[in-house]
């Protein structure tokens, strides 16, 4: 027990994370505040799925804003950051996605 006690002492001294590292999030639905995420869902227009061969997963979920189901990388005009990521992440532009065939 005290062995464990001293290596918990000795790891509060380490930095563990560097907190001044910022995120880097795309400037898409899922870094916006307006976005619920929901989960990830098998998606037909991911850009891997040729690379893997298989049908790769894309976080999806609500806008507040549309009141409809949508995928994460999706951009819109009324892009807001979210408020968690807000001033701790710098925004990389992204392609949007491509439309469905219907």
């Amino acid at each position: 027990m005290e062995q464990i006690e001293f290596i918990l002492l000795e790891t509060e001294k380490q930095l563990a994370v560097n907190n001044k590292a910022r995120l880097i999030q795309p400037k898409a639905c899922q870094s916006c505040n307006n976005f619920i995420n929901l989960g990830w869902e098998k998606d037909p227009l991911h850009p891997l799925n040729s690379l893997l061969k298989a049908e790769c997963e894309t976080m999806f979920g609500l806008c507040e804003l549309k009141d409809k189901k949508l995928f994460g990388d999706q951009i819109c005009e009324k892009f807001k950051i979210h408020r968690i990521l807000d001033g701790k992440a710098d925004l990389q532009n992204i392609n949007n996605r491509p439309q469905r065939k219907q």
